[in-house]
């Protein structure tokens, strides 16, 4: 049974047991009268098991009010006496009274809706009743935009706000807003609010929510016209030279506004010779340096111009400015143009040289150039005068009279330019060339025999006579003046430090070689292996037919049956020519050029060269001859024809230089051999 109907009852029952006790007491008091009295005494409470709030659930509005009882009741039924404490889980209750077991307590609802609870908790015990009531959103009944009234200027913003507010003013929120404008043409207005001014003129800005609405009145304004901008810096029309001196010419104005009332600043050119503006010179030394700062309109201003040449005639010329140059400067238009001679002087002494580059480095057999800038004291960069050049080793690097250094060893030397007793200074290092490629002789046949293995260790004699060279197998052929040499190189590339030497001396005329060693073979070969180590000088001022010939191969049929191998340029490269004429095959007497890959030959370095060649069979024209340079095949033809007499039967450096054209050398020149290799099957 419920809570109510039970509790009737028990008041029912109270006012029945009432009467009863009433007609009891008084034979109770007559019995007793003449007895001894007894005390009686109550039964103990019984405890509390549960607390009753009412009423259960409940609806309301925001910021409505309802009140709950709550009563503490025994596993009995009956009243209990306790404390009761509530809590809510949104809005707030009052606890405003207890009567009887009664406990009184009134909830006030909040801005927030949907379910809260409204819990009673009974001390001591702890015992607890929840209720739920059910907050909806209260009705809005008023929208008040703010501001009401506001000016915007045409293209501007401004933010209006709305206020919702249900029937007893409380501000409501999160309700939907729309916004609109009376006018778009001299307003808009967002979903959030924020007006735009879009034409002169006035409109009403409308916010309107569940139904409710509130305007606020916008006027826009067109914006006032910009200022005008200031007007163009003066222009400087009486810019005079007041003098000159061998190095400098003061010039003379009269200061000019900058447009704004204030001082202009000043850019100042000049040039030797006739001046024109676009291609003259800002002024860097001197008082005239730009940019040069005003000091007072319309008054007389004097500057020098520093660091000009003697005897020379320059032109002069300004233009007035405001704000900063290379950023937001604005120009007047150009002054006048004035020239001047500076007065001739004594030649100014050099006060200092400076050598660039500080500092450099090349490889051995490369070349660099310095340059020496010689300066007086004022600055000023001196011509004209004689500049003479020293390297402190000569074995690293020399030096030519324009400055140009020659590597030849590796290490450093220090490069000197003095001029009038005055000196600079550069540092050139000089390495070793990269190391040539790996393996030995990787183009070698499999299963040839040696021939002959050897790395240049024996003087080569000045002779016109074949003379051996220790037991080697090779000899010197041809060496009439000794430009065919030994040297040390610890630099070579396979067998340092003995290098077989050719030089091409200045004046040295086309057509011969300048030294030759060869190597008879003893028993002839039909096919041959040829390596060996080669490096050219750079530079090296080839024959103007383009043939710079390197190493022969010879037949007993002598000058009419021979292949032999040259450097030619653009680009440098090796090639093949074939001589065979007396074998008359279709390649006789062409220059075979790379056919697969072309190897581009570096001045200077050193290369590796391999050469195959095996002879033609009986009349057919099958011959072939391959070359490598640097282990990368660059020719492979198979059509050449030799006479058949038993194979080859030498091959030698005779290095002849080009033809017989006529050509002389102007620069002395180099070939160097490191070692050589031949084998046969």
């Amino acid at each position: 049974m419920t809570f109510m109907h039970k509790l009737s009852r028990r008041l029912a029952m109270l006012k029945d047991r009432k009467a009863v006790v009433s007609t009891a007491a008084l034979a109770v008091v007559g019995i007793l009268a003449c007895e001894k009295p007894l005390v009686l005494t109550d039964p103990p409470p019984d405890p509390v098991s549960r607390v009753v709030v009412s009423p259960k659930v409940y609806t309301l509005r925001q910021y409505e009010v309802a009140d709950f009882v709550a009563v503490g009741l025994t596993s009995r039924g009956d009243t209990a006496s306790l404390a009761v404490s509530w809590s809510v889980t949104s809005g707030g209750l009052t606890d405003t009274s207890t009567s009887n077991g009664r406990h009184y307590g009134r909830y006030h609802a909040g801005s927030d809706t949907g379910k809260v609870k409204v819990v009673a908790t009974g001390h001591p015990g702890g015992v607890a009743d929840t209720a739920v009531v059910t907050v909806t959103p209260a009705p809005v009944t008023s929208v008040m935009v703010t501001p009401t009234s506001a000016s915007v200027l045409q293209g501007q913003t401004l933010q209006l706000t709305a206020t919702i507010k249900d029937s007893a003013g409380n501000v409501l929120s999160g309700r939907a807003i729309t916004w609109t404008s009376s006018n778009s043409g001299v307003a808009t207005v967002t979903g959030t609010g924020l007006v735009t001014g879009v034409g002169a003129g006035s409109a009403t800005g409308t916010a309107t929510s569940e139904g409710q609405s509130g305007t606020a009145t916008i006027t826009v304004t067109a914006p006032p016209p910009p200022p005008p901008p200031p007007a163009a810096p003066g222009a400087v029309t009486d810019l005079a030279i007041a003098g000159v001196t061998d190095s400098s010419a003061t010039l003379s104005f009269t200061e000019v506004s900058d447009g704004t009332g204030q001082p202009a600043s000043y850019d100042i050119r000049f040039a030797a010779g006739t001046i024109s503006w676009g291609s003259a010179t800002s002024v860097t030394q001197g008082s005239c340096k730009t940019p040069v700062a005003g000091t007072s309109v319309g008054s007389r201003r004097t500057c020098t111009v520093l660091a000009l040449s003697s005897s020379t005639a320059y032109g002069f010329q300004l233009v007035a400015y405001r704000g900063t140059l290379g950023a937001d400067a604005v120009f007047g238009a150009l002054s006048n143009t004035v020239s001047g001679t500076t007065a001739a002087g004594a030649p100014k002494p050099v006060a200092s040289v400076t050598v660039s580059p500080t500092s450099a480095s090349v490889t051995v057999g490369g070349t660099q150039q310095f340059t020496a800038t010689l300066r007086d004291a004022s600055g000023a960069v001196l011509t004209g005068r004689t500049v003479t050049w020293t390297s402190t080793a000569l074995n690293v690097a020399t030096v030519s009279a324009g400055g140009l250094v020659s590597a030849l060893l590796a290490g450093t030397t220090t490069i000197t330019a003095t001029s009038e007793g005055k000196s600079g200074t550069a540092t050139i290092t000089v390495t070793a060339l990269p190391p040539p490629p790996s393996g030995s002789w990787p183009n070698e046949p499999v299963g040839f025999s040696l021939i002959g293995d050897y790395g240049f260790g024996d003087v080569i004699p000045v002779t016109s006579d074949p003379i051996a060279l220790g037991s080697s197998g090779w000899q010197a052929q041809w060496n009439p003046v000794g430009n065919g040499t030994l040297i040390s190189d610890g630099g070579a590339a396979f067998s340092p430090s003995g290098v077989y030497q050719v030089k091409y001396p200045v004046g040295f005329v086309d057509g011969t070689a300048p030294s030759t060693v060869e190597h008879p073979l003893s028993t002839r070969t039909t096919e041959l292996y040829w390596g060996f180590w080669w490096k050219p000088s750079n530079p090296f001022q080839s024959d103007a037919s383009g043939v710079n010939k390197i190493a022969f191969i010879w037949t007993p049929s002598g000058n009419t049956d021979l292949l032999y191998f040259d450097l030619s340029p653009n680009p440098w490269r090796i090639r093949c020519m074939d001589d065979l004429y007396a074998g008359g095959g279709p390649d006789a007497g062409r220059r075979d050029e790379p056919n697969v890959n072309t190897t581009v030959i570096t001045l200077g370095q050193w290369h590796r060269i391999e050469i195959y060649v095996n002879y033609s069979s009986g009349s057919n024209a099958n011959g072939i001859v391959k070359w490598w340079v640097d282990g990368v095949l660059n020719g492979s033809y198979t059509n050449l024809k030799m006479v058949q007499d038993g194979g080859f039967n030498s091959v030698s450096f005779s290095p002849t230089y080009g033809g017989a054209g006529g050509d002389v050398k102007t620069e002395t020149d180099y070939y160097w051999f490191d070692h050589t290799r031949l084998s046969k099957p």
